[in-house]
């Protein structure tokens, strides 16, 4: 088995076009539904099934298929990621912003959210207030620095 060479030019023009028709016709629950998926199908609905199904099983076979299951996403994700780098082809929503305009994020939500994580890590004792510094420190700069390296 083989994984396919990317789209042609002119094919992924006719691919973004089916993808402005499809985002047309989204409705509210659909996008509920699509989104809930997009963020937990790729491993976490997988692994709540695995969690079920040890509960069945003698505990050295639900250990091994746990071990097999982590081990596969592992292998999954470097091979999409290998070849995302490869193929460098960008999400439809990268092209066309207006098909996810909820992908578009401002300094006022990243700010926002900074504040939350660092509320949270004083709350529930994971840091002292002083201790946050270094560790915001290092997110603005990974922050500044990835979108860099990416020519964003």
């Amino acid at each position: 088995m083989q994984v396919p060479a990317p789209s042609s030019a002119k094919e992924r023009t006719a691919e973004l076009h089916q993808d402005q028709a499809l985002a047309k016709t989204r409705t509210a629950a659909g996008k509920k539904a699509a989104t809930w998926l997009e963020l937990h199908g790729k491993k976490d609905i997988w692994k709540l099934y695995l969690h079920d199904q040890r509960e069945l099983i003698p505990t050295a076979q639900g250990n091994a298929e746990k071990a097999e299951l982590k081990a596969a996403l592992k292998l999954a994700k470097t091979i999409s990621d290998q070849l995302a780098a490869k193929d460098k082809q960008p999400a439809p929503f990268v092209l066309d912003p207006t098909l996810r305009s909820d992908k578009q994020h401002s300094a006022g939500e990243y700010e926002w959210m900074r504040a939350e994580v660092l509320c949270a890590r004083v709350y529930m004792a994971g840091h002292v207030p002083s201790g946050l510094t270094a560790g915001t420190l290092l997110g603005d700069l990974i922050g500044d620095f990835e979108p860099a390296i990416d020519g964003h």
